[in-house]
């Protein structure tokens, strides 16, 4: 009965994992690993610690986060936020993420230095078989960061003026 539910399971899955997923246009470059954890399958809570000295922020604001799955499906039930002048901010988010998708999180205003993030999630029960049986398959949650392009400061050359009396 496990094998003929399987069966019938995976195209249904196939199915899904060749939907389009929604994508936003950033350069490649802008998107910065910023952890990832294991998902249990009950409800569990992780933290991905960004634990940086102060000169690694000057160039890492960011101005949104993404939430990949992999290997399974992701109930993400919410998202907390952790920045660091260390104010919290707790989002209520109940989602389904499908295995190959993401979730966009914007990060608007000056909420962009991040210290922590909190995830409470519950990973679908998923099975594989390969060479050494039946295997449980755990969801794996990777966060990414999008940094904000600050735009270089202009330099201006002003030349020296020199006035009689200074």
């Amino acid at each position: 009965a496990l094998l003929s539910m399987m069966g019938i399971a995976a195209p249904l899955n196939l199915a899904e994992a060749q939907r389009p997923q929604p994508q936003r246009a950033v350069a490649a470059d802008a998107w910065e690993l910023l952890g990832e954890q294991t998902v249990g399958f009950r409800v569990d809570s992780d933290s991905i610690v960004i634990n940086q000295g102060e000169e690694w922020y000057r160039n890492r604001a960011f101005r949104a986060l993404r939430f990949a799955a992999e290997r399974n499906d992701v109930n993400l039930i919410s998202i907390g936020i952790v920045y660091i002048n260390g104010h919290r901010e707790d989002i209520a988010v109940n989602k389904l993420i499908r295995r190959g998708g993401q979730l966009v999180l914007d990060l608007p205003g000056e909420r962009s230095f991040l210290k922590q993030i909190d995830m409470k999630y519950r990973g679908n029960v998923g099975l594989s078989f390969g060479n050494d049986g039946f295997r449980l398959q755990q969801a794996v949650v990777k966060v990414f960061g999008e940094r904000v392009q600050r735009r270089p400061e202009v330099v201006v050359d002003r030349p020296v003026v020199e006035r009689e009396g200074w």
